[in-house]
């Protein structure tokens, strides 16, 4: 006798992701060579284990004030009244005094 099962329900599969090295290994930039050859370490954590760097509180500020300034000219292009609460909410900025 021979039972069928069902197949059990499973978790979805992530997307698969390229080895880091073998990406290394199949392109060179000017940049990743000049951060091989000033610090490896930093190479190590930039290109291998991915790791980017925390925004500083001014590149915080300055995308907050590109982002509101990007909703005031869309609304002008649109015709449509300004609002700045809206606009501050909407480029995530808490706090920031507008």
């Amino acid at each position: 006798m021979i039972a069928v099962l069902e197949p059990q329900a499973t978790a979805p599969e992530k997307p698969q992701t390229r080895d880091p090295i073998a990406e290394l290994q199949q392109t060179v930039s000017a940049s990743r060579l000049g951060s091989w050859l000033s610090c490896r370490l930093k190479f190590y954590f930039r290109y291998v284990l991915r790791l980017q760097k925390a925004p500083t509180p001014s590149m915080h500020a300055g995308s907050s004030v590109h982002s509101v300034l990007q909703q005031w000219n869309l609304s002008r292009w649109r015709c449509e009244p300004f609002n700045l609460k809206g606009a501050v909410e909407k480029s995530g900025a808490r706090g920031s005094g507008l």
